[in-house]
Formats: structure tokens, C-alpha cells, sequence
């Protein structure tokens, strides 16, 4: 019983730990409510009934929730992504794309969606909403949802969370048609296959962080988020994490994550990340694990002591250490995203510039033929290593084995 501890809800919780500890116990009590008496009964009459249940939770970040769903989705709105600009990869609702994408793999769902562009207002562009598009899809989002297809926008309609991305659109004669055929191939690549990536961040079941994944995504490491609650079949060892067709050789949990029994299990493939940025040559204000806890010393950043390592630099060492990536590349570019998938015995790898200007890059793989495969009309034609992508330009590319 805590009514007495009810005024605290009131207080600032930057400043009252107990506050802070009140808030977040009150929210997740609400949250589970919700679960029960809303989420469940509803993804029970859809399963009994052979419905799919779509839609989204209220925040972006969300992840327990997902699991009621049969589609699992998020709903890109009132511009909390644009393209270009830190609310990418800023922010809970930065973490969506690869919130609804993780919890098909692990809730082992054929299809998660994205409800995009809603509310983005009258001026937003088609190229916008291209680049919002592949934003979700190299994310692995693989149903897209955009906001909306209206017969008339007549009267009060044509201010209903604009724009409408129909057949009013300035586009649709011109572009549009090509457009959806980039998505559907892309939205194929993304189902049915099986994500390479060895890398998860462990989310809170209502919060996916977003401060690490943003180190990840510009160092070209692929990840998804995982639950505290693992299915029962996961396998946990010092070899790392296995659940759902994937193997996970390195678990990042940002301070103030869960911690549940299991991640004992991992070891020093466990490794903590320090979300506060420090001032340069301080020490992080809260200890991580060591490198010397690591199994071999070589991981450590031979730049400075580990007790010194930025928060950055230790996790990408950690990464260096255990995890060995399929792809990489020659040079470190912070807009550059990669998603790579396997389907039917190919090796998809889809690039992404996530910036308004120009990059290039070489792609390093061993083995096998490269094609680039042209996403409008489905053309195959033989691709180097080296790429060059225009501003929120894609590259998909086809490796054979």
C-alpha cells in the first residue's frame, strides 16, 4: 500500500530519485492494466477469429505491448522523425522502426507495420516521404501504411492529418507507381527471411533505448532490442544469447535497464553501456564493465586505459571483440544504414543514406557474386564493392554464395 507516497506522482522526478522511482512503478502498473483489460482481449478475439491484429501502441518505444499484436507496428506522426535531422536517431520515437521490426523476429510474426507521414502537414514533399519509406525499411519494417489515400479531400477532409499521399497527390501520375514497387520489393526482402545481425539491446517492456542504439547505427552495427521475458526454448551461455532463429553474441544494457536473472548467464558478452555523454578525457560518471573482464585484453582501445574509454569507444570495442559482422565497411560514415537479410539461399544487404549529402563507401564481404538490383523494375546487374549514394539514397544488393 503506497497511497501515502501518492503526492509524490507531483513531484520532479529529474530531482526526487523516490519520485522518479514512484512515477515509473505508477506508469508500468497502468501500462499492465491496459494489457489486460484492453491489449489482450482484443488480440484474443482477432487470433479466435483468424483476424490479424494491426495498429500501434501510444508511444513509439513501446515494445511488451507488441505481443498482442499479430502485425506488430508503430505510427511514424506529427514529424517525430525527419529526414535529415537528429530525430532519427534521437529520441524514444527514433527506436520504432527497429522496435516493431525486433518484435516480429521474437514474437515470431511474418509481418510488423509502419502508419507513416500522418499529421507531417501540407508541405511535406514526396521526397520526404520516399526517405521516411526507407528509413522504416532498412529498419526491417516490411508492411507500410501510408497516411492517407482519400477518394476526395474535399471540406474538412483535406485538413485531416495532411498531407494525402493518394491519388491527389502531385506525384501519383508521375512517381508513384515506381515508388511502390521500390517498397513492395523491399518489403519482400524483409519477410520471411532471417536478419544477420548478433547484436541486442536489452529494452525496458515499455522503453527501447535509443542513446546506444545510436552509437550502433553510426558504426554500422545492426541490432535488435529484446525483452527482459525470454521464450522458454533461449539458450544462454558464454557464447551468448540464441532465441528465435538468432544468436546473439553480445547483449548491451544501458543504465537504469532491467536486470533480469539470465543475463548473469552471458558473462562478459553482457556489456554496459554508460548513456551519459562525458566531457572528454573524464572518466564516465558511472563504472562499466572492464576490459579486462573481457577474455582477452586485445579488445581494449589501445588509445587509453578502459576506466577512461567514452562509453562509445568501450562498446564498440566490446563489439570488435566478440561479435564478427558479415558485412562491414572501409570507412566509418555516420549516415551510412545497413539492414542484411538471407532469403532463399541470397544474401540481401540493403543500404540506406540517412543525410542530405552524398556518400561513399566500400562494402567488405567474403565470398560470393555481387549484383545490384534495381528496386523500381527488378533489373539484376553486376555491382562493385565500392558504392556512391545520394542524399537518402538506396542500394540493394544481391550476394550469391
Amino acid at each position: 500500500d503506497r497511497a501515502g507516497e501518492l503526492d509524490l506522482l507531483f513531484e520532479d522526478p529529474k530531482t526526487n530519485d523516490t519520485a522518479r522511482k514512484l512515477r515509473h512503478d505508477y506508469l508500468y502498473a497502468i501500462r499492465r492494466r491496459l494489457d489486460e483489460t484492453w491489449y489482450a482481449p482484443l488480440s484474443d478475439w482477432c487470433g479466435k477469429h483468424h483476424v490479424a491484429l494491426c495498429g500501434h501502441p501510444a508511444h513509439g518505444d513501446e515494445l511488451a505491448v507488441q505481443r498482442f499484436f499479430q502485425v506488430p507496428g508503430q505510427d511514424l506522426v506529427w514529424r517525430f522523425v525527419e529526414p535529415g535531422k537528429p530525430s532519427g536517431i534521437e529520441g524514444a520515437e527514433s527506436t520504432q522502426g527497429k522496435c516493431s521490426s525486433s518484435a516480429m523476429i521474437h514474437h515470431r510474426r511474418r509481418r510488423n507495420s509502419n502508419e507513416f507521414c500522418g499529421a507531417y502537414g501540407h508541405e511535406t514533399t514526396f521526397e520526404e516521404m520516399k526517405a521516411l519509406a526507407d528509413w522504416c525499411l532498412v529498419r526491417g519494417v516490411n508492411l507500410l501504411i501510408p497516411h492517407a489515400f482519400y477518394y476526395s479531400i474535399r471540406g474538412p477532409r483535406r485538413d485531416e492529418r495532411p498531407p494525402q499521399l493518394g491519388p491527389h497527390t502531385p506525384a501519383w501520375n508521375n512517381t508513384f507507381k515506381s515508388f511502390a514497387d521500390h517498397c513492395r520489393r523491399l518489403c519482400w526482402i524483409n519477410t520471411d527471411s532471417t536478419h544477420v545481425c548478433d547484436i541486442a539491446i536489452l529494452a525496458d517492456p515499455d522503453h527501447c533505448p535509443w542513446e546506444a542504439a545510436r552509437v550502433l547505427l553510426e558504426h554500422q552495427h545492426d541490432f535488435n532490442y529484446i525483452e527482459p521475458t525470454l521464450p522458454e526454448d533461449a539458450v544462454i551461455d558464454g557464447n551468448g544469447l540464441r532465441t528465435c532463429g538468432m544468436h546473439y553474441k553480445v547483449v548491451i544494457g544501458e543504465p537504469g535497464s532491467p536486470r533480469p536473472a539470465w543475463l548473469e548467464k552471458l558473462g562478459a558478452r553482457l556489456i554496459s553501456f554508460n548513456a551519459a555523454q562525458n566531457v572528454e578525457g573524464e572518466a564516465p560518471a558511472e563504472p562499466l564493465h572492464s576490459l579486462r573482464n573481457l577474455a582477452d585484453g586485445s579488445a581494449a582501445d589501445s588509445a587509453s586505459s578502459p576506466e577512461r574509454a567514452s562509453p562509445s569507444t568501450f562498446i564498440l570495442s566490446a563489439i570488435d571483440h566478440f561479435a564478427q559482422p558479415a558485412v562491414k565497411f572501409a570507412r566509418h560514415t555516420p549516415a551510412l544504414r545497413y539492414r542484411s537479410v538471407v532469403k532463399d539461399g541470397i544474401a540481401y544487404h540493403l543500404l540506406f543514406n540517412e543525410s542530405v549529402d552524398a556518400i561513399e563507401n566500400t562494402i567488405q564481404l567474403a565470398g560470393g557474386s555481387l549484383f545490384s538490383i534495381n528496386t523500381e523494375t527488378g533489373e539484376a546487374t553486376r555491382a562493385d564493392k565500392s558504392f556512391k549514394l545520394a542524399p537518402f539514397g538506396t542500394l540493394l544488393l544481391a550476394q550469391d554464395s
